[in-house]
């Protein structure tokens, strides 16, 4: 079936009946609607990025534009449906949590090693963290822009994919690093939301951050939607005026870095056009609905499924530089970018398809299905876990920090694989070795 506005409508308002689902199953489980939940931003992030999307697409009639590398037109479609369908699978994996009896609690053998801070020692902490991994962005931007900070902001996005086309290099290790940033200031938030001071020195080290990760929107938006999560948890009246705050602010800011950051990245590249197209930097290219579309299609012709392995072998083997081993297993962003554009890689670039094509490519439909089914589940298990244990103590920070990155992270499915495993690997090693510790202090 060929796109369009009838049956892309239709597609729309189910994913808005499942969106409204979600915000019901908030409010069953947390007896409010105003908790930013898990399974409520991951709705979200099909509704506006993928769906309202593909919908804008077809009523603007830009389709050959947007899925530049499809030829048959119904794949766009089709994707849209295994989008609804993931979409579905999600909530219903999310409303597994309402059969179960008992409650989620922490261990009791476990609480004995969770380390509550005195409010002082978290406000170094947060200090300290935040220059670690600042020190460590500078001097990854140093480097690679051969000795000059500056050479770096003037020419980031050929630099960028210079270094991809190096292989791993030293950057890799260095990435372990950069988290430290975030959560030096998102402790410090917390610190400031509890004792009502040093705002000033919080909004600075906020601000600090987003300019160390200048070189990636979605980092930004990630980092701005976990602080946002954060007021949320700490802030009762900020949590009750969440959805005005969303519309007149949260949203437009977003939209704002998107195409700002997009056209400064295309102009660092000389890529920048005299007639500016912002519907394309609104849009980042779409990367998750294009690489599925064009999937769909490939595998009408060429049916291979990788059963894990694309997933597997790229995390275990990522630490092992390409120019060792030159016939290292690829991931989905490799396999994808040599389908749709056959030497790519070799130029140093690669199309990241999305953890629904990656899903695809090595499951097919039913196991892609089972799989965001067990998705929504483990995330609510998770979700439901955190939130109850946050009132163990209110200056327990890490349990809400936990909390607040896995959801904003989910941002990350727009356009990347599981082998960001290694990205968010650092967080979490980071914010447990705070958490767990055998010494024991006061709780204040």
């Amino acid at each position: 079936m060929i796109p369009n506005i009838f049956n892309t409508t239709i597609i729309l308002i189910i994913n808005l009946l499942i969106l409204g689902y979600s915000l019901w199953l908030n409010k069953k489980l947390f007896n409010s609607y105003a908790y930013i939940s898990l399974p409520f931003v991951f709705n979200l992030l099909f509704v506006f990025f993928y769906i309202g999307i593909y919908s804008y697409i077809i009523v603007s009639d830009h389709m050959y534009t947007y899925f530049c590398f499809t030829k048959n037109f119904e794949y766009p479609f089709k994707a849209a449906i295994f989008f609804t369908i993931c979409n579905l699978c999600y909530n219903i994996g999310s409303s597994f949590i309402l059969f179960k009896k008992r409650h989620f609690r922490i261990n009791n053998s476990i609480k004995k090693y969770i380390r509550i801070y005195k409010l002082k020692t978290l406000k170094k902490i947060g200090i300290v963290s935040f220059f670690i991994g600042a020190i460590s962005k500078i001097l990854y931007f140093i480097i690679l822009g051969k000795g000059n900070i500056l050479y770096y902001f003037q020419n980031y996005f050929r630099i960028q994919v210079e270094s991809v086309g190096n292989g791993v290099g030293f950057d890799f290790y260095l990435r372990f690093l950069f988290s430290f940033t975030m959560i030096g200031a998102s402790i410090l938030l917390i610190y400031s939301l509890i004792t009502k001071k040093n705002f000033v020195l919080t909004f600075n080290i906020i601000i600090l951050t987003i300019l160390l990760n200048f070189n990636s929107r979605l980092s930004i938006l990630t980092f701005l939607l976990q602080l946002l999560i954060l007021y949320c948890l700490y802030l009762d009246e900020f949590r009750k005026k969440i959805i005005y705050y969303f519309f007149i602010l949260i949203i437009p800011i977003f939209i704002f870095i998107i195409i700002g950051l997009g056209i400064f990245r295309d102009s660092t590249n000389g890529q920048i056009h005299q007639n500016i197209d912002l519907t394309y930097f609104a849009l980042g290219n779409i990367h998750d609905m294009r690489a599925l579309s064009d999937c769909l299609e490939y595998n009408h012709k060429n049916d291979t499924k990788y059963y894990g392995m694309t997933i597997i072998a790229p995390i275990i083997l990522k630490p092992i530089p390409r120019k060792i081993w030159e016939n290292k297993p690829r991931n989905a962003a490799a396999i994808y970018s040599e389908q749709v554009s056959p030497g790519v890689l070799k130029e140093g670039f690669a199309i990241a398809p999305g953890i629904i094509y990656e899903s695809f490519i090595n499951f097919g439909y039913i196991g892609t299905f089972i799989y965001f089914g067990v998705i929504g589940y483990l995330l609510f298990f998770i979700q439901i876990l955190l939130l109850k244990e946050i009132l163990i103590n209110k200056y327990n920070v890490f349990f809400p920090i936990i909390m607040s990155f896995l959801i904003s992270r989910l941002l990350y499915l727009r356009g990347e694989d599981l082998t960001l495993i290694y990205t968010y690997s650092s967080f979490f090693i980071i914010d447990y070795l705070l958490l767990f510790t055998k010494i024991k202090t006061k709780i204040i």
